[in-house]
């Protein structure tokens, strides 16, 4: 079961990928994180939000949402729209390589294609130190 603790829904324009990168940047950041996997997520998000722009088209609405599962925090951005996981998506500047550089530092993004969603899970992988 999930705890869910900031949701937030945009329309997808090249602001508000910057402003969802952000967010993201704020998360991991405060997931205490070193600087240049903050930058690699960052990043990474970006441009996954990039190929839905380029895919979806401006307007889509995309959601951001964070929270905890199993003991281990987790990060979610969703697009309505046909199905497209940026991981798959062949070029110079994204796919495969991408992901790779997310795995190295123990975040594996999961992408999901779900009642017309896309959607893309970044799962942390140091689980939280709760006192029971």
């Amino acid at each position: 079961m999930a705890n869910i603790t900031q949701t937030e829904n945009f329309s997808l324009t090249a602001s508000s990928i910057d402003a969802i990168s952000e967010i993201a940047n704020r998360c991991c950041t405060g997931y205490k994180m070193e600087r240049k996997d903050v930058i690699r997520i960052r990043l990474s998000i970006e441009e996954s939000l990039g190929v839905w722009l380029n895919t979806l088209g401006e307007g889509a609405t995309v959601s951001y949402k964070t929270g905890t599962r199993f003991l281990r925090s987790y990060f979610q951005i969703s697009a309505k729209g046909e199905a497209c996981n940026p991981y798959s998506v062949e070029s110079e500047d994204f796919g495969h390589g991408s992901k790779n550089m997310l795995v190295n530092i123990g975040l594996i993004p999961e992408y999901s294609y779900v009642d017309g969603k896309n959607i893309l899970t970044f799962q942390m992988k140091k689980k939280l130190n709760l006192k029971l």
